[in-house]
């Protein structure tokens, strides 16, 4: 099944609504252009034609709006259905006295070969704080800082 959100169908709908509106526009521009023309009025058949692209752009229109009702109703109901389960997983959470950690996926450190990185390694090994670290190799106070997060060395 196709899956829309709800911003998605009311864009579509507008999309649609709007082509309806320029098709009306364009077919009444004709039947005016084509009146002034002949100075006729347009004949049964032509108004027939009307009236029924009319009545199935309606009926489009219907069952368009009763497909966006009914995902709109699907939506809710599974935005019900997530909060209920959100809730039964935190009243576990709170049940259970070893609740796990979530533990921040560890990054790549620095490739061993850079120099820059493992002067930085060095000055924070002996103690220095990233701001001295930063002024003595001339390397940006963030990326000193993103070094030493990198390796776990903060």
């Amino acid at each position: 099944m196709l899956a829309m959100t709800t911003r998605e169908f009311l864009l579509l709908q507008l999309g649609m609504d709007v082509a309806l509106a320029l098709l009306v526009l364009f077919l009444l521009w004709q039947v005016r252009r084509a009146m002034s023309r002949k100075n006729v009025l347009p004949g049964e058949k032509e108004m027939q034609d009307l009236r029924q692209l009319v009545e199935d752009s309606r009926s489009a229109t219907d069952h368009f709006l009763t497909a966006v009702q009914e995902s709109r109703d699907t939506l809710k109901e599974l935005a019900r259905a997530l909060d209920e389960r959100e809730k039964r997983i935190r009243e576990l959470l709170t049940l259970c006295p070893e609740a796990p950690e979530r533990k921040e996926p560890e990054a790549d450190p620095p490739p061993a070969g850079d120099p820059r990185a493992a002067q930085v390694l060095a000055l924070a090994a002996r103690g220095l704080s990233e701001r001295e670290i930063a002024r003595h190799t001339g390397i940006p106070d963030g990326e000193v800082n993103l070094i030493l997060n990198l390796t776990g060395k903060r």
